[in-house]
């Protein structure tokens, strides 16, 4: 779903008749950057939350089909069953990585960009350089929509599961 909604954001842009810089003050980059770059602090903080709530509940296994997860011990390998406790804290502390890889993207995409327009301007062939320059801006935004997606898709499953699924009785 995120990569269908990413590529839906890259033809979108590429539609619109008056495109938004990618990077700059207005650009995406800068958008996603002020979106995201308060999420950590919150995630954690929710990670945190769950590692120490006191409620048995929580330290359940999930009910079938329960996700599991291979734990290496040595030269054995297992699958565990996750409890609701485990699975939470994956959770948030893949949307804490997940929201500090966009701030890296959308910092290290203001840095690096007038670096890549200065070297596309010294190319000779406007034809490539124009075929760079869309290759460049349609990978850039494809990446950068398709993990801001993700972080939203899979923030508002964990809201999900916070707020209705944790609560159901196992069967």
């Amino acid at each position: 779903m995120p990569a269908a909604l990413a590529a839906l954001a890259v033809i979108g842009y590429f539609l619109l008749p008056v495109s938004p810089p990618l990077t700059g003050e207005t650009g995406l980059s800068d958008y996603v950057f002020r979106i995201t770059s308060l999420l950590p602090g919150f995630f954690i903080a929710a990670l945190a939350a769950v590692a120490t709530f006191q409620r048995a509940e929580l330290d359940e296994t999930m009910p079938s089909p329960s996700p599991t997860l291979k734990v290496r011990t040595g030269d054995d390998t297992s699958l565990v069953s996750l409890s609701h406790r485990v699975f939470l804290c994956h959770l948030f502390s893949y949307l804490t990585v997940t929201s500090l890889l966009l701030i890296l993207l959308s910092v290290s995409g203001e840095i690096i960009a007038p670096n890549v327009n200065y070297i596309i301007r010294a190319i000779d062939r406007p034809a490539s350089g124009f075929l760079i320059t869309l290759s460049l801006k349609s990978l850039y935004t494809f990446v950068l929509s398709f993990l801001f997606f993700r972080l939203i898709l899979v923030t508002l499953f964990g809201l999900y599961f916070l707020v209705e699924r944790i609560h159901r009785v196992n069967s």
